[in-house]
């Protein structure tokens, strides 16, 4: 039996309903956040309510609850499930609505819970292909319902063999994923762009892993990818996962030295908890 919480009360996941007028569903107006465990410790349990907050206050959403609250609710939701780890989304609408357009009865926040998603162990040993989709979310910095373009994108992604796309825009300015962030190594040097995106918690993670002494954070273009020698993506489900093929460039099988050691360094970090330190500036656009 699986449970969540939803506006204050666990339930079970067949009791958990919106209502039909609800902003979430009539408008896609509503942000979420993504997080998992490992040992059952939520990781980067503040960042990630950080940032949950964060992308309410900039589509002027109130989230009627404490980080406290938050954080109490998500723990109360693991303790009540069978899960030795799990996955959580932690979701915030609009509410219900009589116009369709302005919320009058509060909003509506509920917690669902899921096992784990293991990716097969070759695409960390061998890598894995990405394509590119011309594309730049409205409001990046804010993780929206709004995942139109990224089902369209992966759409065409699983045509092609491949388990990412990669958003680029008009000047071939290369972004982030429908659902990862990227990173680009050249001669031993590491590059992740730096504006127009969502700042992934386990980017900053890798960020501060690399040190900025070795790290350009800035605008990155399709040639640069191209003149990569190592490619991996960034995200919660994913960790760090190589990318041995962009379209139809290949940067050879396999994870590269550099992503290699990164790899086991987010290994060895994930597994300390008490390594976990809050990462406020995320948010203030310092990185």
């Amino acid at each position: 039996m699986r449970v969540g919480w939803m506006n204050g009360k666990i339930l079970k996941e067949e009791e958990m309903v919106l209502p039909v007028r609800d902003l979430g569903i009539l408008r896609g107006y509503g942000v979420f956040d993504f997080l998992r465990t490992y040992g059952q410790h939520p990781f980067h349990l503040d960042d990630h309510l950080n940032r949950l907050k964060h992308s309410a206050s900039q589509i002027a959403l109130t989230i009627p609850y404490s980080l406290k609250e938050m954080e109490d609710a998500i723990r109360l939701v693991l303790k009540e499930s069978d899960m030795e780890d799990a996955a959580f989304r932690i979701v915030c609408t609009g509410g219900a609505s009589q116009d369709s357009m302005t919320s009058r009865q509060g909003v509506t926040m509920f917690i669902l819970l899921d096992p784990i998603k293991i990716f097969p162990a070759e695409w960390y040993k061998n890598g894995v292909k990405i394509i590119t989709y011309k594309h730049m979310r409205y409001r990046p910095e804010t993780k929206s319902l709004n995942y139109i373009p990224a089902m369209e994108a992966m759409h065409l992604a699983e045509e092609a063999a491949a388990v990412e796309a990669l958003y680029c825009d008009e000047t071939k300015r290369i972004l982030e994923g429908s659902t990862s962030n990227i990173f680009l190594c050249k001669n031993g040097r590491w590059f992740t762009p730096g504006r127009d995106i969502l700042k992934g918690i386990t980017r900053q993670v890798v960020i501060n892993l690399i040190g900025k002494d070795n790290l350009h954070t800035g605008d990155l273009f399709l040639r640069d990818l191209i003149e990569a020698d190592e490619v991996f993506i960034t995200a919660s489900s994913k960790e760090i996962m190589p990318v041995s093929q962009v379209d139809d460039h290949f940067y050879g099988k396999g994870p590269g030295p550099e992503t290699l050691k990164l790899m086991t360094s987010f290994r060895d970090y994930v597994s300390s908890p008490e390594k976990w330190k809050p990462m406020k500036d995320v948010f203030n656009g310092s990185v």
